[in-house]
């Protein structure tokens, strides 16, 4: 038999069998759109467990006798000189400090709180085999450069610096010690600065040039250099754990996206955000480009500030006042829905309360329907709300990155004396949900936000899980403005929340 030419071959197998040529094209269509989802062939992987915290707010001045000492000292004494007995009038300074320098109606936690969660967060750690852990921001105590000039009043700014570097390379290394050999990756918030709370000069700041070292260090050793590069920037990228997939970790210092933010000359500058939010859309490119999968995590996240809302303003709707925003401007939201098809999880605090947000592509982008970025915000370390303190304990699926469940852990007091840590939920037991993706987001955010009044299982669950965060006497209590909460879980602009949490009817799925 005489053999065909190539093309003549290749001819006669498109053209001569249709069925053939149609089943490749539908492939390749296929395989165009779902070449970035999450992979599911094969069996199911074991998966990996994580620990996520948020605002430690650790403050070293609750003895403000020992303060003297703490300055002068270098951070490897930080330990001894804390755990000294306390001053004989420790309360009645503290308390002369606190008037002249209020922050909450708690305060943020010393070093026996502090030495407590990390307790509980080495024991569960251990338990669980946490393999890596996220810390999203504010290490450092709100108010600090207040309570400093008071107790140090003829400092000069590079001794505040300095000491500010030291109580956060103090909190990292303690919270490292309680995670050993676990590769810890750090953002930083709006109190971890060098010049005041929610002010940062763009590029190099001074305060992230200093700190680089301790961030880079917690790092799996590949990431290192480059983590020491960028990070003065106010953004780095990082590899998760070997067993999670081909997944890159982006972290912000996303004070410059803040509504409040300032430089340290107390001045707005709004092009401040525009290099990190470049080099971010750069990174999700080359994440798309090499067939990865990547997690973004900062501090302040997308969206409406729910508690300045509803407390600036109790009769919101009928007020007239705009919702406040945690961020100046959607762009970071808008980067993140428009690369849905490759963050697999947003990781964020600054609100100090358990939450969730689903970050959505505008409905004419024609992505899948129940697409967008799962956001989960984390509870904090300190208990400045009133709120006890928290962290999260999650497994991760290593083939997809998604996170699969979460269990929060809840402190019985914020003292630090007799304190027992215990798990307060889980995820899927509470809302029975196979895992914390958009799909799942999606279908759950639709049942909270179609019962206004809170009377189903699921809504009645979100209500019970989060009492601890939620009080009448100094915030607005959350069942009566349920549905502006459900509304904002993935209604991110301004504009979008006001319509859904003012609308009369039922908002769309």
């Amino acid at each position: 038999m005489t053999r065909c030419p190539l093309t003549l071959a290749l001819f006669l197998l498109l053209f001569a069998c249709p069925a053939f040529a149609a089943r490749r094209i539908s492939h390749h269509r296929h395989a165009a759109h779902h070449r970035h989802a999450p992979r599911k062939d094969g069996p199911a992987a074991a998966p990996v467990s994580a620990l996520f915290l948020s605002d430690i707010h650790f403050d070293p001045l609750r003895d403000p006798i020992k303060a003297p000492r703490l300055n002068e000292a270098p951070v490897d004494q930080w330990a001894a000189i804390l755990a000294s007995p306390a001053s004989p009038t420790q309360e009645a300074d503290y308390a002369a400090i606190n008037q002249l320098c209020p922050i909450k109606p708690l305060v943020d936690p010393s070093d026996q709180p502090l030495q407590s969660a990390l307790t509980a967060i080495h024991d569960q750690a251990k338990a669980t085999h946490v393999r890596f852990a996220v810390l999203s921001g504010d290490i450092v105590t709100h108010q600090f450069d207040c309570r400093y000039k008071l107790l140090f009043p003829k400092s000069t700014h590079a001794e505040y610096l300095a000491f500010v570097v030291k109580t956060f390379n103090y909190a990292v290394s303690s919270l490292r010690k309680a995670l050993p050999g676990i590769p810890l990756y750090i953002a930083v918030g709006n109190n971890d600065t060098g010049c005041g709370d929610n002010k940062l000069n763009p590029r190099k700041d001074d305060f992230l040039r200093l700190t680089a070292p301790t961030v880079a260090d917690a790092l799996p050793t590949s990431d290192r250099a480059r983590a020491l590069r960028d990070f003065p920037r106010g953004y780095y990228g990082a590899t998760l754990p070997a067993r999670i997939a081909h997944t890159r970790i982006l972290v912000l210092d996303n004070l410059y996206e803040s509504a409040a933010y300032k430089t340290c000359a107390a001045q707005p500058d709004p092009a401040a955000e525009d290099p990190q939010l470049v080099w971010l859309s750069a990174q999700l490119k080359q994440v798309r480009a090499r067939h990865q999968q990547a997690w973004v995590v900062g501090h302040i996240p997308p969206g409406v500030n729910l508690y300045s809302t509803y407390n600036l303003s109790p009769g919101f709707c009928g007020s007239g006042t705009p919702p406040a925003p945690f961020l100046a401007d959607n762009k970071l939201n808008d980067l993140l829905a428009a690369n849905a098809d490759v963050v697999r999880l947003a990781l964020f605090g600054h609100s100090h309360t358990d939450e969730l947000r689903l970050l959505k592509p505008p409905p004419d982008s024609g992505s899948p329907p129940n697409t967008g970025v799962p956001l989960k915000i984390l509870p904090s370390i300190s208990p400045v709300f009133a709120n006890l303190p928290s962290f999260t304990l999650a497994t991760i699926d290593p083939r997809t990155a998604t996170l699969q469940d979460s269990s929060v852990v809840m402190a019985s007091n914020s003292t630090g004396i007799g304190t027992v840590w215990s798990k307060t939920y889980t995820f899927s037991e509470a809302y029975h949900l196979p895992d914390f993706s958009a799909g799942s987001l999606t279908q759950l955010i639709t049942e909270f936000q179609s019962d206004p009044a809170a009377d189903k299982p699921e809504s009645q669950a979100y209500l019970r899980e989060n009492r601890h965060y939620f009080f009448d006497d100094h915030s607005a209590p959350l069942q009566p403005n349920w549905r502006g909460y459900a509304c904002a879980m993935d209604h991110i602009s301004a504009a979008s929340f006001t319509a859904c949490a003012c609308s009369t009817r039922a908002p769309a799925p």
